[in-house]
């Protein structure tokens, strides 16, 4: 038996409970300050039998609940209204727990035993709001979700099996897609209104469409690109933006496969006159091939070649073509073949560049005696300058043809032998300006600063005479060289 004390304790706790929550419902180990409140509500309710008239009074007055069940009714009820209240309806999902109570069981069960329900108790469940039909519930739970997901979202469109707010709200839209035979008019209306899509095969289909006119405004064709797709889902651009945008713009990156499968899809009649009226391309390899053959007419008339070299400028789409044609030369048709030899196509670009390049320096030593080729910033040799220093490095790579055409031409391979030849043209020209190859003598005449270089040049190679090769002393033989200086 308690003793007066615990009891007291326990009472002076249930009146401040009440005083805090309205009621006397303490939920079964529910602690309160500290003390176990909801078992010694329990033991009051077990041994009622136990207790003095004087305590039963006590309890009574404070609107003590004896019945378990009707406790846990009153329990039930209490936080159902506090749920509407917060989202203003009786629809608590299945499983929901609010504030720590099993609310989507308790409302579940009351469904399950409305036979066994007072009259009271379903008066005050009906004035509620409070909805019998398992089934009907559900809808309005899910229809409240989806009004709720469109306001976040700004579509109705759920992703299969998605959650949403512990609902399973994707599967739900799923089923009324299926089931609207089974709707009331004034359900089907209500998703209706609230632009619930019925047909999603015919949406998704409507929607790349829409995609692709905004592609053929943009582009001018229908050709998707796969090397223009970014991973921005939204085309965002004007039908007056030009052409030139369409390296920057940025293309639903599923467009270029639904175009594919548009190719090998059954399609009804009225979508295949659609895109034939949009100027869909369903042979993608013939029409690929006149349309970039064209672009590479249009620029040999501009540029005078069919190179298509890369810069800043160049248009990347007609490069990367040019570039696979050059690959897949054995997957042309003899006409097609025909078509570029007759233009100028160049199939061999690391050939025709070494042949333009060779070219070049022919010319330059017809023009000034020699192949050292100086490269400066702001010369008008630069670009010979540069494949000079590239085939010097990447000598390992040349034919033996390429090679014997270089030497021929005394193309210097050694870095000091280039330094001795671009040394040896200084000191031709000294001879030129002054007469002689005396270009110490220099010194006395104030030109010592401007022919430092060459001075130090000339004194070694009188102190290495035995390093230089026969046709080097031949070389500079034949300038009147000074070998020894008295």
């Amino acid at each position: 038996m308690q003793s007066k004390n615990n009891w007291e304790e326990g009472f002076k706790l249930l009146v401040a409970y009440k005083k805090e929550f309205g009621d006397c419902l303490v939920q079964a180990k529910s602690l309160y300050c500290g003390y176990k409140l909801g078992s010694w509500v329990g033991i009051q309710r077990y041994k009622k039998d136990n207790l003095t008239s004087e305590k039963i009074l006590r309890l009574d007055a404070v609107g003590f609940v004896w019945s378990s069940d009707q406790a846990k009714w009153e329990e039930g009820f209490r936080l159902l209204v506090a749920y509407k209240k917060e989202f203003g309806n009786c629809l608590v999902p299945t499983k929901f727990q609010y504030h720590g109570y099993e609310l989507g069981s308790w409302v579940e069960k009351r469904r399950l035993i409305k036979d066994k329900l007072t009259i009271e108790q379903i008066d005050h469940l009906d004035l509620l709001g409070f909805m019998w039909s398992s089934n009907q519930a559900k809808w309005e739970e899910g229809f409240r979700l989806l009004v709720a997901y469109k306001k976040e979202f700004g579509n109705c469109l759920v992703p299969t099996k998605f959650q949403y707010h512990a609902f399973e709200l994707g599967t739900w839209v799923e089923k009324w897609r299926f089931r609207q035979a089974e709707l009331t008019p004034k359900q089907f209306s209500c998703l209706d209104d609230l632009g619930f899509i019925w047909n999603l095969s015919k949406y998704k289909w409507e929607e790349a469409f829409n995609h692709l006119v905004a592609y053929k405004e943009a582009f001018g064709d229908c050709l998707v690109n796969k090397w223009l797709i970014s991973h921005r889902y939204h085309i965002d651009i004007s039908v007056s933006e030009k052409r030139s945008q369409k390296d920057i713009l940025q293309i639903d990156p599923r467009l270029d496969k639904w175009v594919k499968w548009l190719r090998l899809a059954d399609l009804t009649t009225e979508q295949v006159k659609r895109l034939n009226k949009l100027g869909m391309v369903w042979d993608l390899k013939d029409d690929e091939w006149k349309e970039f053959f064209k672009r590479l007419v249009d620029h040999k008339e501009e540029f005078g070649d069919c190179l298509v070299e890369w810069s800043l400028n160049t248009d990347h789409r007609l490069a990367r073509w040019v570039s696979r044609k050059r690959r897949q030369k054995n997957k042309l048709t003899p006409e097609q073949i025909t078509s570029l030899d007759e233009l100028g196509f160049v199939w061999d670009l690391e050939e025709y560049l070494w042949q333009r390049g060779f070219k070049s320096l022919v010319a330059y030593k017809e023009e000034f005696g020699d192949c050292v080729v100086r490269q400066t910033p702001y010369g008008s040799h630069k670009d010979l300058a540069r494949w000079v220093s590239r085939t010097r490095s990447q000598k390992d790579r040349l034919t033996p043809e390429q090679i014997t055409s270089l030497d021929e031409l005394r193309f210097a391979w050694d870095p000091r032998e280039l330094h001795w030849e671009i040394a040896f043209k200084l000191l031709v020209a000294y001879k030129e300006e002054f007469g002689h190859c005396m270009v110490a003598n220099s010194r006395n005449s104030g030109q010592y600063d401007r022919h430092a270089s060459l001075v130090k040049w000339v004194s070694k190679v009188r102190s290495q005479k035995d390093r230089l090769t026969p046709e080097q002393v031949t070389r500079l033989d034949e300038i009147g060289f000074v070998w020894q200086v008295k």
